[in-house]
């Protein structure tokens, strides 16, 4: 039997990285994240409910949750997979859903781009089949949001820039890409690990993808054919870019929490 009534807390926190893993396979605890600034958040459990409250600029990776309520956050990246969610007074935020409801929008939402669920941790598959959330398209209304009078809203597919000129748009598939979860869960059931992506994804989001792969390789081959000289030179270049991005998005204070964890 599941003990529930476990309430996990976070709040008041500026450019933190925040890792919840399983207490058990018995355990489903809930959680609360308020006043959370550039952090970037990753749950990875089963839950009861999530209720997200004033976070600005960062990610928030959901496991399997029954409800996931998001108010008055902007500039977020949520990755979740819910049997239902609220989305309520939230400007410029982005939500890969898998979702058995449709979400509902209340209040005064404005730039809330919708897309397919992008991600997985191992023990992902047992947490949705313990929640009873299918990874069926079928099954998936992330694209079918409502309102408050459970009324359907018109939505059109958008960029992620154009995004913030409406209320609410669907990402088009050349900007849908897979989030890499950094972190790997305890295997506290007989079940195997996942290693990719358990969600079934609408054609058009699943070509963007192998697209994407291909592109990839044909880089990696063209440069595995190009002079040792030319490939230093590269590879130099493509480091000292990387590190500059890293400084000016603020994303190296993640790299340098990430190496924490590790130690």
């Amino acid at each position: 039997m599941e003990t529930k009534g476990a309430v996990l807390k976070y709040t008041e926190q500026t450019r933190k990285t925040i890792l919840h893993l399983p207490l058990g396979t018995d355990v489903c605890p809930s959680a609360t994240l308020s006043l959370l600034r550039r952090c970037h958040v990753y749950l990875l459990d089963k839950l009861e409910e999530v209720s997200v409250n004033g976070c600005q600029s960062g990610t928030v990776f959901v496991g399997a949750t029954n409800t996931l309520h998001v108010q008055r956050c902007e500039g977020i990246v949520f990755i979740a997979a819910v049997r239902s969610i609220i989305i309520e007074d939230c400007k410029d935020c982005i939500f890969h859903l898998c979702t058995m409801t449709s979400p509902l929008l209340d209040g005064s939402n404005v730039g809330i781009l919708l897309a397919p669920y992008n991600s997985f941790y191992g023990t992902l598959q047992t947490h949705l089949e313990l929640s009873e959330i299918s990874t069926t398209l079928k099954h998936n209304m992330w694209n079918k949001p409502v309102n408050s009078s459970n009324e359907k809203i018109p939505v059109e597919q958008s960029t992620i820039v154009d995004s913030t000129k409406t209320m609410v748009s669907i990402m088009i598939p050349e900007d849908f890409t897979p989030f890499s979860v950094p972190f790997s869960t305890p295997q506290l059931y007989h079940t195997p690990l996942i290693t990719s992506n358990p969600f079934e994804l609408p054609k058009e989001y699943s070509d963007s993808l192998k697209k994407k792969s291909q592109c990839v390789s044909n880089v990696r081959a063209a440069l595995s054919e190009g002079d040792p000289n030319s490939q230093t030179f590269l590879q130099k270049s493509v480091e000292a870019k990387f590190q500059e991005w890293l400084i000016e998005s603020g994303n190296i204070n993640q790299i340098n929490d990430l190496l924490s964890f590790k130690r």
